[in-house]
């Protein structure tokens, strides 16, 4: 169950990354800058993730193999945003999948390490766990 919740979650992210985006500034007589931006959507935990991400004897969560086959492609661009659609409310307590998404702050960490440089919360999902829940992932 844990191989095939990271291939889903991995196989998700890798669908929904967007093509990187080159943006050329310059005139002929100037040197050309360019920067590239990767945009991914839709970053959520749904139970099976959250329990693929745990590690009993360490008793941690660890996303970071589930973004292993993405981290390339995150990394590449100069700026990588995604959608995140779940909270960060803290308490090992308020972790849940669907219908109110709550995911411990290690996969924020992961997505930072996999390349991701920015997180949208404009989304859906943004107060599932209430103001407390937002403010924290906020944070």
């Amino acid at each position: 169950m844990k191989l095939q919740a990271t291939a889903i979650l991995a196989a998700g992210l890798f669908w929904l990354s967007a093509p990187t985006c080159h943006i050329f500034a310059g005139s002929e007589d100037e040197d050309l800058a360019r920067l590239s931006i990767t945009a991914v959507g839709d970053v959520m935990c749904h139970a099976p993730q959250l329990s693929s991400a745990y590690d009993p004897k360490t008793k941690k969560y660890d996303f970071h193999p589930v973004f292993a086959p993405v981290k390339d492609i995150l990394s590449a661009a100069d700026l990588t945003i995604a959608n995140l659609e779940t909270t960060l409310p803290g308490s090992r307590k308020r972790y849940s999948g669907y219908p109110t998404f709550g995911a411990p702050d290690s996969l924020a960490q992961a997505l930072k390490d996999s390349g991701v440089d920015v997180l949208s919360l404009a989304n859906n999902h943004t107060v599932d766990k209430g103001k407390s829940g937002m403010l924290r992932t906020i944070e």
